[in-house]
């Protein structure tokens, strides 16, 4: 399976890269401003969730923010990798629709054993999990590959 990648900066999507993507299940949804700013964009959330199921990257850190981004129509929120692990128990008492950036090991196998069952990653998940969203051509069922993800934002992640 494949998805596309939107993004948001400023508070708004680009009305044309929606446009372009309309009928589209699913799509991965970045939140720059979040990212940037510590500024959620939840009411472009609620607007792109109307048309999508939406799975967003926004490295929530806080629990108020896994909330609201879930309650403004996110499927899936993409948290900080570098989470503790008492918040993400925290996080695993109001849902389980998070999802672990592959990395670190040990921040991902604590995410397993916690009940994680999705990861965005660059590589292989050697944990059990239910989907997990990848950069990289990896073939298997359980791997989505997002289209378009922005290089430098990668590497920001990644490394």
């Amino acid at each position: 399976m494949q998805i596309h990648t939107l993004s948001i900066r400023h508070g708004r999507s680009d009305a044309e890269a929606v446009r372009s993507i309309l009928g589209s299940d699913q799509v991965f949804v970045i939140d720059y401003d979040a990212i940037d700013h510590h500024v959620l964009n939840t009411a472009e959330y609620t607007y792109l969730s109307h048309m999508f199921d939406i799975v967003v990257l926004n490295m929530s850190e806080r629990i108020n923010d896994v909330i609201d981004t879930i309650m403004a129509g996110a499927l899936l929120v993409v948290i900080d990798p570098d989470v503790q692990e008492k918040r993400l128990h925290d996080f695993f008492e109001v849902t389980e629709n998070i999802v672990m950036p592959y990395t670190d090991s040990d921040s991902c196998r604590t995410f397993s054993d916690l009940g994680g069952q999705y990861f965005f990653t660059d590589r292989e998940v050697p944990y059990p999990f239910r989907s997990a969203y990848t950069t990289a051509e990896i073939s298997g069922d359980k791997y989505i590959r997002v289209l378009d993800f922005p290089n430098d934002l990668s590497e920001m992640i990644f490394g």
